[in-house]
């Protein structure tokens, strides 16, 4: 489900306070959310915003390029929704406000994700998450959502650890 204008502002001030400068530039972000409206997930409390998660379907080059450290997560190419044939998705940020933070909610952010990939994507073949971990506390969610690590944060010009998954099918999401 696509989310609107002021939505999208909350969640990018929502990541920018929480990624600093490691975060996803404003205006890169939005051509990503305009490019597939479906990438931003948030979640919320009653009327509060507390939380989101971002995911995007990336070309199989630049999955390549990232895999192997050379590529800045900023250069990443979310051209269009015709990219969910990929087969490859990359969370590039997932955030909350640290008043919620240690209450399970990122596991509801990751049930979400889940759950739309598993409506979304067609399963001709199998599809890889991929991520890079921002802190040890994101690199704990990604490990606890089944991601290993293939990149050490030294190895990366991202300066974080890059972690993937393949799962064959909607059930492997459950």
């Amino acid at each position: 489900m696509s989310i609107s204008k002021e939505m999208f502002l909350q969640v990018d001030a929502l990541y920018q306070e929480c990624f600093c400068e490691a975060a996803v530039p404003t205006a890169t972000l939005e051509q990503w959310w305009q490019a597939q409206p479906n990438g931003i997930i948030p979640l919320a409390e009653g009327n509060e915003m507390i939380g989101a998660l971002s995911y995007w379907y990336i070309s199989a080059s630049d999955y390549q390029q990232l895999a192997a450290g050379k590529l800045l997560e900023k250069d990443l190419v979310i051209c269009s929704a015709n990219l969910v044939a990929s087969g490859i998705i990359y969370i590039s940020e997932m955030a909350l406000k640290s008043q919620y933070r240690k209450q399970g909610k990122s596991a509801l952010l990751v049930q979400k994700l889940f759950e739309q990939i598993g409506k979304e994507y067609t399963w001709e073949h199998p599809l890889k998450i991929t991520a890079l971990g921002y802190s040890q506390e994101g690199l704990a969610v990604l490990k606890k959502m089944g991601l290993h690590k293939v990149l050490d944060a030294g190895q990366s010009v991202n300066g974080q650890a890059f972690l993937e998954m393949e799962v064959s099918n909607a059930t492997d999401l459950e």
